[in-house]
């Protein structure tokens, strides 16, 4: 895991310059102490920040992927406080859900169902693991379902529906993952929520006009965290039997 972070520091440079990455540092330092805590609580194996190796994955986007990063349990709870809607009325999924961080903590509160996506069969494997090893220490939590799958062809259940990404590709991808919300949304008119942690490309989902913003916090890199709801336009979200 450390000999990701002299990467992560030069990307930081090279989008800000020398200033900007060193003012990174205790943003850094400080997300990662709370990270390690939920571990050591759980003993679990959530805290890895490793660039995605293509020979790992299912599908044809590695190229596109970013550098697996954890969600700290603070900024998961403020923005599942931030929530329009009851999560009982919604299924949760986490679009690219690495090691199972984020379903873990979600499968804690009372959604219809838990889900995770995820393309890297290595991360995949190690949050079954986790998952595993949180049931010991919650044994009331959701039953956790886990798919390793590409999330832009992976068909999304046609319930009403919180999607949940920390960053997960590139632009391209997002609009095409967009373009698979679409379609998905075209075959079976329902609400959506989208959950967006570290906001880079909320272009896309602006774009794509599916969506309208409900709540904005913070911008990418803050300490406290920043995230963005959407929810799915009201003629995107209405069932012909309404």
């Amino acid at each position: 895991m450390i000999r990701s972070w002299p990467t992560l520091f030069l990307r930081a440079v090279s989008r800000g310059g020398l200033g900007h990455a060193l003012a990174r540092i205790p943003v850094y330092l400080e997300r990662q102490w709370s990270l390690r805590q939920f571990d050591r609580r759980y003993h679990t194996r959530t805290v890895d920040v490793r660039p995605i190796d293509p020979k790992e994955v299912v599908g044809e986007g590695a190229r596109h992927s970013s550098t697996h990063m954890p969600t700290p349990q603070e900024h998961f709870d403020r923005m599942m406080a931030s929530l329009p809607m009851s999560p009982q009325d919604l299924v949760f999924i986490d679009i690219g859900s690495g090691l199972g961080r984020v379903v873990l903590y979600a499968s804690t509160l009372r959604f219809k169902r838990v889900i995770g996506i995820e393309f890297s069969r290595r991360l995949h494997t190690e949050a079954l693991r986790n998952v595993e090893i949180f049931r010991r220490a919650h044994p009331e939590m959701l039953p956790v379902e886990l798919t390793c799958a590409d999330a832009v062809s992976h068909e999304l259940p046609r319930e009403d529906t919180l999607l949940f990404l920390h960053q997960p590709f590139d632009f391209e991808m997002f609009q095409r993952f967009m373009l698979h919300v679409a379609r998905s949304l075209e075959a079976a008119p329902r609400p959506l929520l989208l959950v967006y942690c570290e906001p880079r490309h909320q272009k896309a989902i602006d774009e794509s006009g599916l969506f309208e913003l409900l709540v904005a916090v913070g911008e990418p890199g803050d300490a406290s965290g920043a995230w963005r709801i959407w929810r799915t336009l009201p003629d995107m979200g209405r069932r012909p039997d309404r």
